[in-house]
């Protein structure tokens, strides 16, 4: 409860003024700073008292502070206060910060032990505008990861932003940030067509916070919340008494934010506030606005992969290795052609990367190995079936175009076994994208899955081929197959199977393959669609097949039940619709969706979710 001071503090204190001299860059007037892939660690930038600033396609790191303060004062039980925020705008006038990223990178407060009580804590803005600062637009950028995001305004004293602090925010993304996005004090700010999205973890403790005089205008704000926080979290008051909000969307739902609040506060905000914004650009309708910012918002750069060296790398996973942990940049890897023997692997932590084949053929452009799940591992063991795989894709927001993943395995060189599981590619990551991509291989082939039992994940495969042999499209994960080429390859044994999904029971969507091509060289009859597998005892395969041309190879009875545990294919979700081809049939073996069910199966249906994933790719026709 007392207040530091002797040898220490000051030795603290003076070690903060030392760093302040090395981390803060000041920028002057009529400046416009653009990054081409440029990573700012550790820096302040200080937009303070100068005019005609624009800074653009920055990545913003960590900026931490090595000394923080403990004030027992602040609060009811004490804080840390750190200095630094990534931007400083302190009495600045025409500033625009457009197309960053910003991120603490891997030094979250999360992280961070307990001293005195209280989480140790470094890092203080990310992007905060007070001292009079006016005429500022914040637009495009990408926040992540961070606690204190953004400040309006320093103080409750009117001494300097009465007047002043007239801001736009639009079309930014705030994913997983806790507050501040942000906190206003006095300012005009119109705030529109933002993206907020939490994570089932995420201690969300509010967006906007309504300071001191503030005169917040939200308009079309998207809002994606993790289980259990509810709309009335997203407002707070900090002395304030009014807000307008219209147009926003909670997990999909128009929903009145003010009412909200009102509802569970005992005193209300007013929606009345002395001012209707004029001067801004074009607004989106907020259906819109999950998509344009998470696919637009944030900096973005570009790396090369050449086999001869003339690229920035000469292998892709070493590419994949310069990128981040809690990356927030846009990062397209274009990848030369030819044929690379490696095992890659992006983390959960790594998201916002495209992988592309520089020809735009897939066959040009070959990743493969021959691991297989009995391929030994040092030490002792086997890889299993997860380690096999020739690629592993953890990471959400995923593009791959224009590539083959290939595992080369051949079965016929272990023949003392018939369990020759081989993964070209495995997946957990959410909203990924497949695209004009090929997946070789011949028993599971494709790892469709999820980080846990309880989390979803959506993928979207679209103008690809995928082939295989048994189970070559299996696991937990929700998938859209839309205008795919997959090919059943011949094999001994029971017959040939498509799929084996293994759908938890308490998630609705499973695989679809809709409008695409079934072909097969296995012999008339002899092939099946697939198969439900028991992975856990809650699974409860679902797979539709709809809109398909399907070969004769099927069997009559084109689902088989599993038999170890044994689970019947009648137990599970399978279903077609509107088939064609001589494989193509009506009988009791093969369930039919009605037409109101059919509306209810379809790309969007299964890909949307709670955060309004509707990729482009399944609105525009085929490229």
């Amino acid at each position: 409860t007392t207040v530091p001071s002797g040898p220490l503090e000051d030795a603290r204190h003076a070690s903060q003024l030392n760093q302040s001299k090395r981390v803060k860059i000041y920028i002057p007037s009529n400046t416009t700073l653009i990054g081409e892939g440029a990573r700012v660690i550790g820096a302040n930038f200080m937009v303070k008292g100068v005019n005609n600033v624009i800074i653009r396609n920055l990545q913003f790191e960590n900026a931490s502070d090595c000394f923080p303060q403990w004030d027992p004062t602040d609060g009811t039980t004490g804080n840390w206060n750190s200095q630094y925020d990534n931007i400083s705008v302190y009495n600045a006038t025409h500033v625009w910060v457009d197309h960053n990223s910003f991120t603490d990178a891997n030094q979250p407060d999360t992280l961070q032990p307990l001293y005195f009580g209280r989480a140790y804590q470094q890092h203080d803005g990310a992007l905060d505008m007070t001292n009079g600062t006016d005429l500022v637009t914040i637009s495009w950028n990408r926040f992540t990861n961070h606690d204190k995001t953004m400040l309006i305004g320093s103080t409750d004293s009117p001494t300097y932003d009465v007047g002043k602090l007239r801001i736009t925010i639009d079309h930014n993304a705030f994913e997983n940030t806790l507050e501040r996005m942000p906190r206003v004090r006095y300012g005009q700010v119109h705030l529109y067509n933002n993206f907020y999205s939490q994570a089932k973890n995420s201690a969300l403790q509010y967006a906007l916070g309504v300071g001191v005089a503030s005169q917040i205008y939200a308009q079309n704000n998207f809002y994606a919340l993790s289980p259990g926080t509810t709309a009335a979290t997203l407002i707070k008051a900090f002395k304030g008494t009014a807000i307008h909000t219209e147009g926003d969307i909670v997990n999909g739902t128009p929903v009145d934010l003010l009412a909200a609040y009102n509802a569970a506060n005992t005193t209300p905000l007013s929606g009345t506030v002395d001012w209707t914004p004029q001067l801004y650009t074009h607004m989106d309708a907020t259906l819109a606005v999950p998509d344009l910012v998470r696919t637009k918002a944030g900096a973005s750069t570009s790396i090369t992969v050449t086999q001869d060296g003339t690229g920035t790398f000469s292998s892709i996973q070493a590419a994949i290795n310069s990128i981040p942990v809690n990356n927030a940049m846009n990062t397209i890897i274009s990848i030369a052609p030819g044929t690379y023997q490696e095992v890659l692997s992006v983390p959960a932590g790594k998201p916002y990367i495209t992988l592309i084949g520089g020809s735009r053929r897939a066959k040009d452009t070959v990743i493969a190995f021959n691991n297989w799940s009995g391929s030994p591992v040092p030490g002792g063991g086997t890889l299993g079936t997860s380690g096999s795989a020739t690629a592993t894709f953890n990471a959400s927001d995923f593009v791959a175009s224009f590539l083959t993943f290939a595992n080369t395995f051949d079965p016929a060189s272990q023949p003392q076994t018939n369990q020759h599981q081989a993964v070209a590619v495995k997946t957990t990551g959410d909203r990924m994208i497949f695209d004009n991509d090929s997946f070789l291989g011949n028993q599971d082939t494709l790892y469709i899955n999820t980080p846990s039992v309880a989390t979803a994940a959506r993928q979207l495969f679209t103008n690809s081929y995928i082939e295989g042999t048994i189970d070559f499209i299996f696991g937990r994960g929700t998938a859209v197959f839309d205008r795919d080429n997959i090919f059943i390859k011949s094999t001994t044994g029971t017959g040939p199977k498509m799929t084996a999904a293994a759908t938890e029971a308490a998630q609705p969507y499973g695989f679809l393959i809709i409008n695409s091509k079934v072909k097969s060289s296995s012999a008339a009859g002899t092939a099946y669609l697939g198969r439900p597998w028991p992975a856990t005892t809650t699974a409860n395969a679902q797979v539709t097949v709809r809109d398909t041309w399907l070969p004769d190879a099927l069997a009559a009875a084109p689902w088989q039940s599993w038999t170890s545990p044994p689970l019947p294919w009648q137990n599970v979700r399978f279903a077609e619709y509107n088939n064609r081809g001589p494989g193509a049939a009506i009988n009791a073996d093969r369930p039919q969706l009605t037409s109101a069910q059919a509306a209810l199966q379809t790309p969007i249906t299964y890909l949307i979710g709670q955060d309004s994933w509707t990729p482009d790719i399944l609105i525009v026709p085929n490229r």
